[in-house]
């Protein structure tokens, strides 16, 4: 159900009011065609993006004792994925955890 309630496939309403008035002016109408044309799904058209040469990493900045680190595993892996599509990365404010594991981790 694309719609949940009494507005699921409201639109098969408007099919029926479009076969009345159709049928009034003695147009020639297909209630199956309208059908077709209403319940069929049609993608948009896509959306063409271009990527970017470098991106800004905010860090989390330094963290103490018993603190959540979140920020360092997530961190580190959005700079391994940018750094597989051959995106510059630059981390300002680091928690020490995020790059302590490999060397030169960030550009």
């Amino acid at each position: 159900e694309h719609n949940a309630g009494p507005e699921d496939l409201e639109c098969l309403f408007d099919v029926f009011l479009d076969a009345i008035k159709d049928q009034k002016s003695l147009k020639d109408f297909s209630i199956k065609d309208s059908l077709t044309r209403k319940l069929s799904y049609s993608p948009a058209e896509p959306i063409i993006s271009t990527k970017p040469k470098k991106v800004l990493i905010l860090g989390s900045g330094g963290l103490s004792i018993g603190q959540a680190g979140e920020f360092d595993y997530s961190g580190s892996q959005a700079i391994k994925a940018l750094r597989e599509e051959s995106i510059q990365t630059l981390l300002i404010n680091p928690n020490i955890a995020t790059v302590q594991t490999s060397k030169g981790m960030a550009d």
